[in-house]
C-alpha cells in the first residue's frame, strides 16, 4: 500500500513504525540492564571499613544491611564509593561515643550503624544512619562565626547550619584523627553528589545520631527530561527534579515586602523565581530572553533540603527520554548545566541543574 500509494500513511506502515519503535524500547532497556549493578558489593566495602575503623578503636558495633539488592548504575556507584567511605569513616571515628561514654549516657554499650538503599521511581537512595552523639547545631554556628564563614547575628535554620559543615575544610573535632575529623572532607562529598545531580540531606539530634540521606539518579546515560522553553532556546530539566508543575493562570501570584513574588499552593507558601534570571551571566546575554520577561504560565517546583522553589519558565514543549552528553573544557565549569543533549529534532540542548538554582536562590534570600 505505502507503494502504491507513495506515502506512509497505512495502517501497515503505522503498525510497522509501532512495532520498530517496541523492539527499540526493548533493545534499550536491555543495554541499560547491563549498566546496573546491586548495590551489594558497595554495602559489603561499607561494612568492612566500618568494622576496621571500630576495632581499631575498641568500640562495639552493629552493622545493619538493607536493600542491597536496589540496582544503580555501575558508573554512579563508582563515583560514589570513596565520599560513602568517607561517611562511615567519620560516622564511626565521630560519630559514636566510646564505650564508657555511652554508658555515661545509658545508651547501651555497642554503637549501630544502619546502611540502607531504597528505590523510587526515577532515584535510589542511599541512607546512612548512626545512634551516636549527633551534630550540635550551636557548636558549629559558633564555629563559623570564628571561621568568618557567616556574621555573627546570622539567624539560620538547623537544615542551614548543618549544611555548614559542607563548606570546605569545616571541622567541629575537638582532635583530628588518622581517620580524619566529622566535617573535614565533607564538602568532597558535597561535591561528588553535585556531580551526578543528586542531593544529600543532614538530619541529626544531640546525643541521639546523625543520618545522611543521598539521592543519586539511577542511570547517568539516559534520563526522562522535560524539555522547557526559555527565550528561543530549548532546555532539559531531568523529571526528577521536578516535584510538580503548575498552572500560574489558574494560581495568583502575590507580592510581598518580605519574600517577594510568592503563590499559595494548597496552603504553603512558595517563592517564585523566573528561571531564565537563573541562566549564567554569558547565556542571558547571548540569548533572546525578551519572551521570558512577560508573564509566564507554567512554574516548575523543585524541593531541595526541605525548601521549595517554583521557577517561571516560557513554556513546556514536552516530555522524552535524553541521553545525556558529558560537557568537556570550558562548558564543564559552567554553573547550573549538568550535561548536553540532542533533541530528536537535531538541535542542541543544556541540561539544567534546578537544585544548583535553588542554592543560589538561598544564597541571594540569606
Amino acid at each position: 500500500n505505502a507503494k502504491e500509494n507513495q506515502t506512509l500513511d497505512s495502517q501497515q506502515s503505522h503498525d510497522a513504525i509501532n512495532l520498530s519503535k517496541k523492539v527499540i524500547q526493548d533493545l534499550q532497556t536491555e543495554a541499560m540492564g547491563l549498566r546496573m549493578q546491586s548495590l551489594e558489593g558497595l554495602f559489603q566495602r561499607l561494612d568492612r571499613v566500618a568494622r576496621d575503623v571500630a576495632r581499631s578503636q575498641h568500640k562495639p558495633l552493629e552493622i545493619i544491611l538493607r536493600g542491597s539488592d536496589v540496582e544503580l548504575d555501575k558508573t554512579v556507584i563508582e563515583h560514589m564509593k570513596d565520599p560513602l567511605i568517607h561517611i562511615i569513616r567519620n560516622a564511626v571515628d565521630h560519630g559514636l561515643e566510646a564505650p564508657d561514654e555511652r554508658q555515661a549516657k545509658q545508651k547501651g554499650n555497642k554503637g549501630s550503624i544502619l546502611i540502607e538503599g531504597r528505590q523510587n521511581a526515577a532515584n535510589v537512595i542511599i541512607r546512612i544512619e548512626d545512634n551516636g552523639r549527633g551534630l550540635d547545631p550551636e557548636r558549629i554556628k559558633r564555629k563559623a562565626i570564628e571561621k568568618g564563614l557567616i556574621p555573627k547575628g546570622a539567624s539560620l535554620s538547623q537544615s542551614e547550619i548543618f549544611r555548614l559543615i559542607f563548606l570546605p575544610g569545616f571541622s567541629t573535632a575537638e582532635k583530628i584523627t588518622d581517620v580524619s575529623g566529622r566535617g573535614v572532607g565533607m564538602d568532597v562529598v558535597n561535591k561528588a553528589v553535585e556531580e551526578l545531580n543528586g542531593t544529600i540531606e543532614i538530619d541529626s539530634k544531640v546525643s541521639e545520631g546523625t543520618c545522611f540521606e543521598i539521592t543519586l539518579p539511577s542511570t547517568l546515560s539516559i534520563l526522562d527530561a522535560i524539555i522547557i522553553r526559555l527565550g528561543q532556546l530549548n532546555y532539559a530539566i531531568p523529571v526528577q527534579d521536578v516535584t510538580e508543575v503548575v498552572d500560574l493562570s489558574a494560581i495568583p501570584i502575590e507580592t510581598t515586602s518580605q519574600k517577594g513574588r510568592v503563590l499559595n499552593l494548597r496552603g504553603h507558601i512558595l517563592p517564585v523565581e523566573k528561571l531564565a534570571e537563573y541562566l549564567p551571566e554569558k547565556v542571558k546575554s547571548s540569548t533572546d530572553l525578551s519572551h521570558s520577561h512577560s508573564q509566564a504560565s507554567v512554574a516548575l517546583i523543585t524541593t531541595v533540603h526541605k525548601l521549595s522553589v517554583a521557577f517561571e519558565v516560557d513554556a513546556i514543549v514536552g516530555q522524552q527520554s535524553i541521553v545525556v552528553r558529558k560537557l568537556d573544557g570550558k562548558l564543564a565549569d559552567v554553573p547550573g548545566f549538568s550535561g548536553g543533549t540532542i533533541l530528536p529534532n537535531g538541535e542542541p540542548s543544556m541540561i539544567l541543574h534546578l537544585a544548583r538554582f535553588v542554592k543560589s536562590y538561598l544564597s541571594q534570600v540569606a
